[in-house]
């Protein structure tokens, strides 16, 4: 049991700081907000002294890349506590199970299947390789699994089938990858409405091509990652049939827009080994072999951060729902530090800060796990809660004052916290 006293909590239930306030943790869940004093409690909790200190739900990064269990200490040191995987291998499962059990230190991971695209040519370039001695459903699908993390579908019964292996194998939701043909594409989100399980992704390529030709086109997916493929009549089409958009502005920030040369991200860097580093640039060579060779049918255009911030606010102000993800995991993306960076960019875009932290807290929790309250800081949710030194609504950057953290039944201070990012281990055939 937890005591916070004397703080100053943003409940995300609404824009508003609920100041001077016990908040009483037992059992992994948010028992009584009070003003401070005015609650009886047990005089063996722990005590956090949260006197000039601010309260909010942790962070959820809604796109991230599993390679390396190495990832999972860095989301929980900067207050990232839920994982959305985009690229489902047999491992992740695992590894799902253990850090739900507390097995394993980090965040709540859920993950989506292998990745289904109408083609493996640009994403078996990552070399997952095969992870377990047998995956599921193994001989049942042995014909879909011939790549780890990708499931090449031509025709609609294989799309049908990648789904159908997705759901019985266990994973949460499913991905699709912008090249599936038009009968694959309808075939998979059909198949996973008959299901029961979410079904997100890039934009199809055919999608664009069909706009483009001033044809009728539909978007069936719940959600569409990546800002980058995306014009106003497609951002519009999104807000209006209620379909979420998650920019990954991270990889426009630190990547296109060279922020990874800054001193403060080349620090962190220097925090993973070298054959991780070695391991990004091979797997970045191996990429642009590929597309030398075989060039996408639409090139991605890289428009940069002023049409990132047009186009987020724009659908924001159409009633748009927004997801915080980073691509973190792959190509030097860095796990949890990099959703820092993504929600200053929502900021910057004109959203107000409240609508920013929205976007990995509340919004989330509704999208992915069913119930807003998931992701906010009252009475009866999860104890799942970050503690900053300043008022994020003041400034976003004061997600990254972070003075502690609570995961359920477990509090860290923040030497702990910063301790979890050292002795970095990588493999990406093994668990680190």
């Amino acid at each position: 049991m937890y005591i916070i006293q004397n703080t100053n909590l943003l409940p995300m239930d609404a824009e508003r700081v609920l100041s001077g306030v016990d908040i009483v943790i037992d059992a992994g869940i948010i028992r009584h907000i009070a003003q401070a004093g005015q609650i009886a409690f047990d005089q063996r909790a722990s005590v956090i002294d949260g006197t000039g200190k601010y309260v909010m739900p942790a962070l959820t990064d809604c796109h991230v890349h599993c390679i390396t269990p190495a990832d999972f200490p860095w989301y929980l040191s900067y207050g990232v506590t839920t994982i959305c995987n985009y690229m489902g291998v047999a491992r992740a499962l695992r590894w799902r199970k253990e850090l739900a059990e507390g097995s394993r230190i980090g965040p709540r991971l859920i993950t989506a299947g292998p990745i289904i695209d109408g083609t493996a040519k640009f994403l078996s370039v990552m070399e997952y390789g095969r992870s377990e001695a047998a995956l599921p459903l193994e001989e049942v699908y042995s014909d879909l699994l011939r790549l780890d993390g990708i499931i090449e579908a031509k025709d609609a019964e294989t799309a049908r089938r990648a789904v159908r292996y997705i759901k019985e194998a266990g994973y949460d939701f499913v991905k699709v990858y912008n090249n599936l043909c038009p009968e694959a594409y309808y075939a998979a989100c059909d198949e996973a409405e008959k299901q029961g399980i979410l079904i997100v992704g890039h934009l199809m390529d055919f999608s664009n091509e069909e706009k483009i030709a001033g044809k009728p086109f539909t978007i069936r997916q719940a959600a569409v990652e990546h800002v980058a493929g995306l014009d106003d009549t497609l951002m519009e089409y999104l807000a209006a049939h209620q379909i979420a958009l998650d920019p990954t502005y991270a990889v426009e920030k630190v990547k296109l827009a060279r922020y990874e040369e800054s001193s403060e991200y080349q620090q962190l860097l220097a925090l993973c080994p070298d054959a991780e580093r070695e391991e990004w640039r091979k797997c970045g060579q191996r990429r642009q072999e590929v597309y030398k060779t075989e060039p996408n049918r639409r090139p991605v255009e890289r428009r940069g951060m002023a049409y990132y911030h047009h186009i987020m606010k724009t659908f924001h102000e159409k009633g748009g729902l927004i997801l915080a993800g980073t691509d973190s995991g792959i190509d030097g993306l860095l796990p949890g530090f990099d959703l820092q960076i993504e929600l200053s960019c929502l900021a910057e875009s004109g959203i107000s800060n409240y609508e920013a932290l929205k976007t990995a807290t509340v919004n989330p929790a509704m999208f992915y796990r069913g119930d807003a309250k998931l992701g906010q800081a009252i009475e009866e949710s999860p104890a799942e809660l970050l503690i900053l030194s300043e008022n994020p609504l003041e400034h976003i950057e004061a997600v990254r004052q972070i003075a502690g953290l609570v995961q359920g039944e477990r509090y860290f201070t923040r030497e702990e916290l910063d301790a979890l990012r050292q002795n970095r281990k990588f493999s990406i055939y093994q668990d680190a």
